[in-house]
């Protein structure tokens, strides 16, 4: 079932930087053949390849015909991910990815935008994401309301009232939230496990404030680094007070310090 095949469309061709893919499910709606490509490339006319066969709707449609949808995933996606009762009816919610049982969102990734504030973005497994509900944040132990729900869409973030179930969605004002955080309305259900990484940090340098006073801006914007990429890891040094990142690489340090910058 993991199997991929040009044949049945599951592979696409194409580059990301140019902004175009093929696939044979778009060859054949579109009549459209890498000879075509190779007479784009010709031209030296890559706004034109883009234009007849965008990346999006390739990839669009290997996901729409390849991907099962979370009412069927959620069926043994959730076997592996949640240790709880399955017979309970937060149990019972996930498996069917019911948007009218309880709420519980886990969250995979925290943003922090310099007019909202920190994201939390997360999926809905069970119940309706609603905005100006009280949650439970499992893992913090605390609870907390949500300001806002917003919808991803590249670059930007459509604000709505409610996310029902199966779907990605950022929540404002959880500032408790981390990576694996579990979000529910159900103070009793268990936590979904918290998501482990591959590697631990490797490389580590110490950062400091070129003027005092801007030691707890520093401090803020290293814990916000932190909290946005888990692989990263901030510590102040008892004996000298310096304040140490540690990080998979020097790129990755580097990239980090760029931003605080």
């Amino acid at each position: 079932s993991w199997q991929v095949s040009v044949q049945d469309g599951s592979v696409a061709f194409g580059s990301a930087y140019q902004n175009w893919a093929l696939s044979v499910n778009i060859m054949k709606k579109k009549n459209f053949s890498f000879k075509e490509v190779y007479d784009f490339y010709e031209k030296d006319d890559p706004i034109g390849l883009r234009k007849a066969v965008p990346l999006h709707e390739a990839v669009l449609d290997s996901v729409i015909t390849h991907l099962p949808s979370p009412v069927e995933s959620q069926k043994y996606r959730i076997k592996k991910l949640w240790q709880g009762d399955k017979e309970s009816d937060a149990g019972k919610a996930l498996l069917s990815c019911d948007p009218n049982g309880p709420l519980i969102f886990v969250v995979t990734k925290v943003m922090i935008d310099p007019q909202a504030g920190e994201i939390a973005y997360g999926r809905v497994f069970s119940g309706t994401l609603k905005k100006g509900s009280e949650v439970n944040l499992i893992n913090a132990n605390s609870k907390a309301r949500t300001q806002q729900i917003v919808l991803a869409k590249g670059g930007q973030r459509l604000v709505v009232d409610s996310v029902p179930a199966g779907n990605i969605a950022g929540i404002v004002g959880l500032r408790a939230a981390y990576a694996g955080e579990t979000i529910t309305t159900d103070p009793s259900v268990e936590g979904f496990e918290a998501i482990s990484h591959l590697f631990e940090p490797v490389v580590s340098k110490a950062i400091e404030a070129k003027n005092p006073k801007d030691l707890p801006k520093l401090i803020e914007v290293l814990r916000g680094l932190e909290k946005e990429d888990p692989t990263l890891k901030v510590t102040i040094n008892q004996e000298t007070g310096e304040n140490i990142i540690a990080g998979l690489g020097e790129l990755h340090l580097e990239i980090k310090e760029h931003l605080i910058t």
